[in-house]
C-alpha cells in the first residue's frame, strides 16, 4: 500500500517538478541575456523582474486555488462541474492579468520617487515592464488550464508544452536583445517581449489541447460561458490567502537581502549565490506541495479521509527523504557547488558555510512547503497562511535581527534566524495536519 501510495505522488510530482525546472530557466533568459548586453541592460532588468517577480507570484498563487477545486471536485467524481470551474479559473485569471499590467506599470513608473535610478536606467525598465505585460494575460491563462491537466494526471502534456515554448523564449530573446536575424536590438527590453511572445504560445498551445485531445475535448469547457459570482467567489476564498502567503514568503527574502547589505558586496554575492541555490532545491519541495494537493485533493473530495490522512502521512515522509538526500548531496560537495556560483575564492569560501545552514534550512522547509500542499487540498488554506505569517515575519526577521544587532554575530544572524522560522513554521503546520486529521478521522464511519 505504502509503495503504491508512493507511486501515486511521484507520477505527479516529477512532471511537476521537470516543470517548474524548465520554468525557472525561462525566468532566467532575462537576466542572463541582459547581463551579456550591458551594464545598463542588467540594471534595467533587474529592477523590472524585482518588481514583476513578487507581484505575478502572489497573484498567481490565487489561482493556484484552481488545483485544489480540481482535485475536489474529480475525487467527488463531479467531471460534469470541472468545465464550469476551469472556465471561471480562466476569469480569475483575466482579471489578474489586467491587475499585474497596472500595477506592474505604475509602480515602475513611480519608483524613482523611492529609489536613485538613473534616467536611462528608469526608461529601459519601463519599457521592459511595458513588454511583459503583452504576456500576463496569456501567462495566467496558462496557468489556469496547466492545473487543470496536470488534475488530471496530465502534467507530461504540461511539460511538453513549456519545453516547446523553452527554446522559442531563448531564440526570440536572444534575436531582440542583440539584433540578430533581422531583428531590432532592443538590448535587454526585448528580452521582455520574448518572455511575453513564449507565454502566447504556451497558451494558445494549451487551449489546443484542452479543445482538441481527447483526453479534454468531451468537456466542452467553452460550452457555456455564464458567470457564477458564487463560484468566482469560491475561487476567491481559497486563492487569496495561498497568494498573500507567497508574497509574503517573497517579502521576507526582499527584507533579508536587505538588512545585509551593510555587510558589504562580498557578503551580499555569496548570500545572493547561496539562496539561488536553495532555490532550485526548493523547486523539487513545491513540486511535492502541489502533487499532494491533488493526491489528498482527491481522496478529500472522494470523503476518503483515511486514504487522505495515509497519503499526507506518506508524502511528508517522502519529502523529508528527499531533503535527507539533498544535505547528504551538499555536504560533500558545498566547495564544488560554491565554485559553480563564483570565481573568486574568498567568495567561494562564504558561500560555503551559508551553504552549510542551506542544510538545515532544508529539512525545514521540507516538512512547511509539503504541509501547506496538504492543508490546502482541506481547503484550511487560512491556517497555512497564518503560519507563514509567523514563521516569516514574527520568528525570522525578528530573530536575525536580534542575533545582528543585539549579539553581533553577523551575516550568519539571518541564516539562524531563517533556519529557527522555519523550524517554528515547520512544527505549526505539522500540528495543524495532525489536529485536522484526527477531526477528519471522526467523520469516517465505524464498521
Amino acid at each position: 500500500m505504502i509503495l503504491q501510495d508512493i507511486k501515486k505522488i511521484l507520477s505527479f510530482a516529477i512532471p511537476i517538478w521537470m516543470t517548474l525546472l524548465v520554468v525557472a530557466t525561462m525566468q532566467s533568459i532575462s537576466v542572463i541575456l541582459s547581463g551579456r548586453a550591458s551594464n545598463i541592460d542588467i540594471a534595467a532588468v533587474s529592477i523590472g523582474v524585482n518588481l514583476w517577480i513578487p507581484l505575478y507570484t502572489g497573484l498567481n498563487g490565487i489561482i493556484a486555488a484552481s488545483s485544489t477545486i480540481f482535485a475536489n471536485l474529480i475525487g467527488a467524481k463531479r467531471h460534469q462541474d470541472l468545465p464550469s470551474a476551469l472556465r471561471h479559473s480562466l476569469y480569475l485569471g483575466i482579471c489578474a492579468g489586467i491587475a499585474l499590467i497596472i500595477i506592474a506599470n505604475l509602480a515602475v513608473h513611480y519608483i524613482n520617487r523611492i529609489l536613485v535610478i538613473d534616467p536611462h536606467v528608469h526608461y529601459l525598465a519601463k519599457q521592459y515592464i511595458f513588454a511583459l505585460s503583452f504576456g500576463a494575460i496569456p501567462i495566467f491563462i496558462a496557468t489556469a488550464l496547466r492545473q487543470f491537466v496536470e488534475a488530471l494526471n496530465n502534467a507530461r502534456t504540461v511539460t511538453l508544452v513549456i519545453l516547446t515554448a523553452l527554446p522559442v523564449d531563448f531564440i526570440i530573446s536572444y534575436s531582440l536583445v542583440f539584433g540578430k536575424f533581422g531583428m531590432p536590438k532592443l538590448g535587454g527590453v526585448g528580452a521582455g517581449y520574448g518572455a511575453s511572445i513564449s507565454s502566447l504560445l504556451m497558451a494558445i498551445l494549451l487551449i489546443y489541447l484542452v479543445t482538441k485531445m481527447d483526453k479534454f475535448a468531451h468537456f466542452n469547457i467553452w460550452q457555456h460561458i455564464q458567470w457564477d459570482i458564487a463560484k468566482f467567489k469560491e475561487q476567491l476564498r481559497i486563492g487569496i490567502p495561498i497568494g498573500t502567503a507567497i508574497l509574503c514568503e517573497a517579502g521576507m527574502f526582499n527584507m533579508l537581502s536587505f538588512l545585509i547589505v551593510k555587510f558589504g558586496i562580498l557578503v551580499v554575492a555569496a548570500n545572493q549565490a547561496a539562496l539561488t541555490a536553495t532555490t532550485f532545491f526548493y523547486m523539487l519541495l513545491l513540486a511535492m506541495s502541489m502533487a499532494m494537493n491533488i493526491v489528498v485533493g482527491y481522496a478529500v473530495g472522494a470523503k476518503d479521509y483515511k486514504t487522505a490522512e495515509r497519503l499526507g502521512k506518506t508524502g511528508l515522509v517522502l519529502c523529508m527523504a528527499f531533503s535527507a538526500l539533498t544535505i547528504c548531496f551538499v555536504a560533500i560537495g558545498k566547495e564544488a557547488l560554491a565554485k559553480v556560483f563564483n570565481n573568486d575564492p574568498e567568495t567561494q569560501k562564504l558561500i560555503a558555510v551559508y551553504l552549510e545552514y542551506v542544510m538545515f534550512y532544508q529539512l525545514a522547509d521540507s516538512v512547511l512547503t509539503t504541509g501547506q500542499g496538504i492543508l490546502r487540498a482541506y481547503r484550511d488554506v487560512k491556517a497555512a497562511f497564518y503560519i507563514v505569517i509567523v514563521s516569516c515575519w514574527g520568528v525570522c526577521i525578528p530573530a536575525g535581527y536580534i542575533a545582528d544587532v543585539y549579539l553581533h554575530r553577523g551575516i550568519t544572524s539571518y541564516w539562524e534566524g531563517l533556519v529557527f522560522g522555519l523550524f517554528i513554521g515547520a512544527i505549526l503546520i505539522f500540528a495543524r495536519i495532525r489536529i485536522l486529521q484526527t477531526r477528519y478521522r471522526k467523520m469516517i464511519p465505524t464498521t
